[in-house]
């Protein structure tokens, strides 16, 4: 009989077998590498400042540890990391019971292959790949840190066994230089028919900062463990976004903040015809509300009229 003890060990050496394995991808995916990935900004804004003035269907979504774990889904991780960092940790602990009651005891493996499915036919849709690049492997892995890097490997490779040749990948990161460098405002500067899918209204702070001449906002539910919202945004609002947004989102830029579910707004956006960049935690940088490690940062905060 194995120990618990032992099943850890055991356990731990998958995970590093999957971290190992993604070194050589960890560089080789990158658009540019050059001496840092965040050198590549200047890359990035020439395809998306492309996509936008042919304004045709595009889509860019980011991947990273929370994607990785679903993604690793159902053999790489223990029930509880599923149910505790991806589950709850976004949608709040309400929804364990709201899934029990729509899937009874396979509530997991519902939900879970639901998402799966939703961020692995938003990858595989998408024109730009945001993934996590070797510089977010250079920490010692450790008992602390093994998840999250294991499930940041997951999406390394699952992108390069996935990957087409059309397809461009950058650090998943590269929006925080992109705003400190002024991309941000070049790229949206004196545009109109701009949709932003977030949790905040920040419209006036938009047109504002970037010198964008409109903005229309699709709400959805805040992140719950660092907003509290009362609404599940899983399994249950997501569906009216989608909704909204391919009634809108034709030649429109759509910029999407919205965590797990924003991969399935990228590719909703993208296939109703519209320009969709999933820009993450930024936004919660320039609202100054959301996820702590965005929000400390008043750098990327915008300046309210």
């Amino acid at each position: 009989m194995v120990s618990v003890a032992n099943q850890e060990v055991e356990m731990d050496s998958n995970l590093l077998d999957i971290i190992d394995s993604s070194k050589e991808n960890q560089k080789n995916l990158l658009y540019s590498c050059k001496e840092s990935p965040f050198d590549a900004v200047e890359d990035l804004y020439n395809i998306l400042a492309t996509a936008i003035d042919k304004r045709e269907p595009f889509s860019l979504v980011r991947l990273g540890d929370g994607e990785g774990r679903i993604l690793g889904y159902p053999n790489i991780f223990e029930e509880s990391v599923y149910i505790n960092q991806v589950l709850t940790y976004q949608f709040g602990p309400g929804v364990i019971e709201m899934l029990r009651q729509l899937h009874g005891k396979d509530f997991v493996d519902q939900a879970m292959l639901d998402l799966k499915s939703l961020i692995m036919s938003s990858t595989n849709n998408a024109d730009v790949i945001g993934i996590p690049s070797w510089l977010h492997f250079r920490q010692e892995t450790n008992h602390d840190n093994i998840i999250p890097k294991a499930a940041q490997a997951l999406c390394v490779n699952t992108v390069a066994s996935i990957k087409t040749t059309e397809q461009d990948c950058f650090d998943h990161f590269i929006f925080k230089p992109f705003h400190s460098q002024g991309y941000f405002h070049k790229l949206l500067n004196r545009q109109n028919n701009i949709i932003i899918v977030s949790h905040t209204n920040i419209n006036s702070q938009m047109e504002s900062n970037f010198n964008v001449e409109g903005c229309e906002h699709i709400r959805i539910p805040g992140h719950q463990t660092f907003m509290k919202d009362k609404e599940f945004h899983y399994p249950v609002e997501f569906l009216t976004i989608a909704n909204k947004i391919k009634e809108r989102a034709e030649r429109k830029i759509v910029l999407v903040a919205a965590g797990y579910l924003g991969k399935h707004y990228c590719n909703v956006a993208k296939e109703a015809g519209g320009i969709a960049i999933d820009i993450g935690s930024i936004f919660d940088g320039w609202c100054g509300v959301g996820r702590t490690d965005a929000v400390q940062n008043e750098e990327h905060r915008l300046s309210k009229i």
